[in-house]
């Protein structure tokens, strides 16, 4: 159930939004996980005796992963996670052919700060991010603007994101500025009166 908008269930993209922040979190403690989509929905409702008008929209596994200077090598275990690291999240697009500054079309200089890259299979260098932390609400925002390295690590996040097939369909328009953000929401909202300064 939950909001609709015309023919748009927001149910599917409140579930990915609350289920990515638990992964991101559990990426902060150490714990591995990955996003499952393909899956027998009606299988899975039976097992779980979800009630009606209720559906498993992924199955997200957690578990520690096998891997680092402490765990011995063998071909099915942390030689397997070498390889698909390094075959297949390592072909993740670069930054420039998935985000955009301003408009969708002008990439994303490569001059901004680097980002700290995500751990290695061998449990060598820091991790992407240290966890969500505690929650902190935000009904406005102040004055002070997000640094051009945070919005990086922002954007790499969300291109270590999982993605079907490794496609990374997304793409991510950056748009900053008190003149620009006050066009993008009159021309999203334009019943709604603009919103507050901070």
């Amino acid at each position: 159930e939950g909001l609709r908008d015309g023919d748009r269930h927001w149910y599917n993209a409140d579930a990915a939004v609350a289920a990515q922040s638990a992964v991101l979190e559990a990426a902060g403690r150490g714990i591995g996980s990955c996003w499952v989509g393909g899956f027998h929905e009606r299988s899975v409702a039976e097992v779980l005796r979800l009630p009606g008008g209720h559906r498993p929209l992924a199955v997200i596994p957690l578990g520690l992963p096998a891997v680092g200077p402490g765990v011995p090598f063998s071909i099915l275990g942390r030689g397997w996670d070498t390889v698909t690291q390094k075959l297949i999240s390592g072909r993740r697009k670069p930054l420039e052919k998935i985000a955009f500054r301003g408009r969708f079309g002008v990439s994303w200089p490569e001059s901004v700060e680097p980002f700290r890259p995500p751990r290695g299979v061998d449990g060598a260098g820091d991790a992407a991010w240290s966890g969500i932390g505690p929650l902190r609400s935000c009904s406005r925002f102040g004055p002070r603007p997000v640094a051009a390295g945070e919005l990086r690590e922002l954007l790499e996040c969300a291109r270590w994101a999982p993605s079907a097939e490794n496609s990374q369909i997304a793409r991510h328009v950056v748009v900053e500025g008190r003149e620009a953000v006050g066009a993008l929401w009159s021309a999203a909202f334009p019943d709604a009166p603009p919103p507050r300064a901070a």
